[in-house]
């Protein structure tokens, strides 16, 4: 069986966006990595953020090493979108 990226993007996001912990740390992987959607630290740096309140997940280390890398406005618009998440019924 081949991998689909894309396919388990659209997936992960499905449950991303009703505020999924694991398939919100594992979109973050995605986007991170830049595996079935654009490459994206922004996005990544927001959804890693995001699954942090679920303790079922390893956002916390790969957004630290993640912010290393990134410029200040990078993480001011990260943290922005992270603020104006709201989880979808």
């Amino acid at each position: 069986m081949t991998q689909d990226f894309a396919e388990a993007a659209k997936w992960y996001r499905l449950a991303a966006d009703r505020d999924y912990g694991g398939a919100q740390n594992n979109l973050a992987l995605l986007y991170a990595l830049g595996h079935g959607v654009p490459k994206d630290v922004v996005e990544a740096y927001k959804w890693f953020a995001l699954s942090e309140k679920h303790s079922d997940t390893n956002g916390a280390d790969i957004r630290a090493a993640m912010i290393k890398e990134m410029t200040p406005d990078k993480i001011a618009e990260a943290e922005k979108r992270v603020k104006e998440f709201v989880p979808q019924k």
